[in-house]
Parts: structure tokens; sequence; C-alpha cells
């Protein structure tokens, strides 16, 4: 297996929340030019290959605000460590930038490996805003459409807020994702538990399990990946 692959999917496998603000009639994803947000990741998949182990650093710098809200953010892997079977590796920074709407979904991918299964990737990994302000046991779902412009296919996502808690003594909401692609011979699916700031609504940490994880040129993988605010 290519390792650039397998780290490439993992960036990109990151949950797309950076900086949400709340509104009156709900949560907007907002951002300041220049803000800066940095994530410890921790990954364990299984491959056709075998098990795949990796640890690294994830930056995201917002490099551009437009008038309608929407948000290009600059994504940076570093110090990357990936075990593959007890073998050690490593790799050199790799860089991707997305271009997020104010909903929080995805609009754009630039970089490396930016192709079909990122996109279906980047579906699995987002959570989309609902139109109402967050509260305990609030829920609300996105039902995906098909794109065939970058490669996204049909699937379906049910959040839930699960309850409130403190985190790297941050105020949090606790909100639980489920996202499953529909149709194919392999659907892709993820769970995942999402803690976000109260006071800003940005990422402070999350939890996600994934199954069936498309991979260009490997083939699906599945397993658990973490995502938790540095100090």
């Amino acid at each position: 297996m290519r390792s650039s692959k397998l780290y490439t999917v993992v960036g990109l496998t990151l949950l797309t929340v950076l900086g949400l603000g709340a509104a009156v009639d709900g949560l907007k994803l907002t951002a300041k030019l220049g803000d800066v947000r940095k994530f410890k990741l921790a990954a364990n998949f299984t491959t056709g290959d075998g098990i795949a182990k990796v640890t690294g650093d994830v930056t995201r710098k917002v490099i551009k605000v437009d008038p309608d809200g929407t948000i290009t953010l600059q994504e940076t892997r570093s110090h990357l460590s990936l075990d593959l079977n007890g073998n050690q590796m490593s790799q050199d920074d790799a860089v991707m930038v997305k271009v997020l709407k104010p909903d929080g979904t995805l609009a754009e991918l630039r970089g490396e490996g930016a192709g079909p299964e990122a996109y279906r990737v980047a579906t699995l990994s987002t959570v989309k805003l609902p139109d109402f302000p967050l509260a305990i046991d609030k829920s609300w779902t996105w039902d995906v459409p098909a794109d065939a412009r970058h490669g996204s296919v049909l699937a379906r996502a049910e959040y839930k807020v699960l309850g409130e808690e403190r985190l790297h003594d941050i105020d949090t909401w606790k909100i639980s994702s489920a996202v499953s692609e529909i149709g194919g011979s392999s659907p892709a699916s993820s769970t995942s538990t999402v803690w976000i700031s109260k006071s800003d609504a940005s990422l402070v940490k999350s939890d996600s399990t994934v199954k069936n994880l498309p991979l260009k040129g490997v083939g699906p993988m599945s397993g658990t990946q973490s995502l938790d605010l540095a100090p």
C-alpha cells in the first residue's frame, strides 16, 4: 500500500467543523481571516494490507472569508507517523484546501487526492448545521444528494445533541453524528461524537468510527479516528 494515499484519506476524514457562531435562527459556520486551530490526530484502520496506526498534528488556518460567509481553510497535516503491521514509516507534510459553506457543508476540495473518493469521505465527516439553536435532545437530518460533478453519492445523515460537557476548560455541546451512503456495492458509513464550544461552537474534539471508507487504489478501510484540540 502506498502510505501517501493513506495519509491523504486520514487528513480528509477530519470533521470539517472549524468555528461556528450562534445566530438567532440557528448556527452558521463563521471564522476570522487568519484564525488558526491545532489538533492532535490518532487513527487505527484495518486495510487490505493489515492494521495501520496513524498519529500526527493537524493545523487549520482560515485563508479567505467571502462576503456570503463561505470560508476557505488551509489544512496542514504534519509530524505524521504510520505504523503498518509493526513497520514504522514517516511522511512529509501535506496540505489540503477546503472551501466550506456557511452551513458547514463542503463546496470544494483542492490539493492532493481531491477526487471522488475524497468528496465521499468529506460527506461522511460533515456536521451540517441546523436552522435552529442547539439544545439538549435537539435532532435534525440531512438528505445528501448525489453529485456527479464531484463524485459524491446519495447519503443520509442524522444528528442529535446528546448533552453538555466541559473539555479543555471549555463548555461544549456534545453531538452525535451518523452518516450512511445509500446504495452501491460497498456503501460507506460513519458514526461520530463531536464536542463543540458553546461560546463560539468551534471544534474541541471528535471521535469517529468509519466503515468501508473509500480509498482510491487501495480499497475500502474501516476503523476509528480521534481529533483533539491541542493545548
